[in-house]
């Protein structure tokens, strides 16, 4: 009867609602009296790489629990703030940008000065992880990049550089960090994983192990947050759970 089948409604609720319980209390004590000693930043480290992947949101933002809490990632940010790392390294080691060929190469026309100074100085666009070639009177050809194969716009890019370099001199711009952290940042962005992009577990977890080995994994290089924490009582506090 309705009656009997209520009853056993409410009794299969009860009984899902007590193994969710258990669950939380689980996560919440997962090496909870370890933490003793250890400062803030080991602590968002240590839960981060024991969070239980609880799933994507959005196609965006990959979800993690533990200690009562959601672990928030965007892998657009994270993975952009990875390769922003390697990539910065690889220029300490090896002082100059790495470089991404074009497919096809781009037609770049040039002013007067522009020309002769690209015919004078090849090994400064080099560095910087430009191949350009002349193809004729004042045009040159693009033939890579710095890094990533997405770089919005290789010419805006190239003369982003150009105009530096005329207007400061070669002196001046040679070596200059926030120069190449602009290029460098840029790269790694449109080269990173982005929003709408599912990744499937094997990816998240090579992505959470190679954020968690980062100096600072919690901003990108443009400042954006990587991770997030949202607590239970937070989420109870919205369904007006708790005061």
């Amino acid at each position: 009867d309705r009656s009997s089948a209520a009853s056993d409604v409410y009794k299969r609720q009860a009984y899902t609602e007590s193994q969710h319980d258990k669950s939380d209390k689980a996560l919440e004590q997962i090496d909870f009296d370890d933490n003793n000693g250890l400062s803030d930043d080991e602590i968002r480290r240590k839960e981060l790489k024991q969070a239980r992947f609880a799933g994507e949101l959005f196609k965006t933002y990959l979800l993690f629990e533990i200690n009562g809490k959601v672990i928030v990632i965007d892998q657009h940010a994270a993975h952009e703030k990875i390769l922003f790392e390697k990539n910065l390294k690889d220029y300490a080691e090896n002082h100059r940008i790495n470089t991404q060929y074009l497919l096809e190469p781009v037609h770049v026309k040039l002013n007067p000065q522009e020309e002769i100074f690209i015919q004078e100085n090849p090994d400064f666009f080099n560095q910087y992880g430009f191949e350009l070639d002349i193809f004729g009177p004042a045009e040159i050809l693009i033939r890579a990049i710095p890094i990533g194969p997405e770089m919005v716009d290789p010419e805006k890019s190239l003369r982003y550089l150009l105009d530096d370099v005329l207007e400061n001199g070669i002196d001046q711009v040679n070596g200059d960090r926030e120069l190449i952290y602009h290029i460098i940042a840029t790269a790694s962005c449109k080269a990173a994983v982005k929003a709408h992009n599912v990744l499937d577990p094997r990816e998240v977890e090579e992505l959470r192990s190679l954020l968690l080995g980062l100096d600072n994994p919690y901003h990108c290089p443009h400042g954006r947050p990587i991770v997030l924490e949202i607590s239970k009582y937070e989420l109870e506090k919205l369904f007006k759970r708790v005061v």
